[in-house]
This record gives structure tokens, sequence and C-alpha cells, in this order.
């Protein structure tokens, strides 16, 4: 039983320090830092961006679309080919 201890003590010895590989923008927050201070929601909401330019929030059917948006039919050959799976 002390020998497997030892072992074990040997080998957390031996085992490097962890260097992170990725490497982050100068700007962005480190790895380890999270957005969850209440500084920075805070501070968003109390100065909302108002835009010039406004953007309808309507969708529009696929019947709508313009010819030249609109996806083509699929032909009969293609739905076969789709139902098994692949090539023959």
């Amino acid at each position: 039983m002390v020998l497997l201890g030892s072992v074990r003590f040997f080998a957390l010895q031996s085992v490097k320090a962890r260097i992170p590989m990725i490497k982050f923008r100068k700007g962005a927050p480190g790895p380890h830092e999270h957005n969850t201070s209440s500084d920075a929601k805070t501070q968003r909401q109390a100065h909302p961006v108002q835009s010039s330019n406004t953007y309808s929030t309507e969708a529009i059917e696929d019947w709508q679309l313009p010819l030249r948006w609109r996806r083509r039919n699929i032909d009969i050959d293609e739905v076969d080919y789709i139902n098994r799976g692949g090539p023959a």
C-alpha cells in the first residue's frame, strides 16, 4: 500500500505544468474570466444604443420571394437519391 502511494506521488511530480495552446486577443477577457459581473450588465442597460437604421421584423413567406431567391424544385431522381441514402 505504501509503495502504491509513493508511485502516485512521483507520477504527480513528473507531470509538467499545463500551458494553454490557444492564443486569445489582447482586448478579450481571459479564458477564466466570465461576463457575470453585474456592473457590466447594468452599464449596458443604462445606455441603450439608438440606431438610425430600423429594420422590419416581419418575415416574408417563401411564396413572396422574388424568383432569383426562390429554391428550385427537387427532381424525382433527387428525391430517390435522398430516400435511398446516397449512391446505389
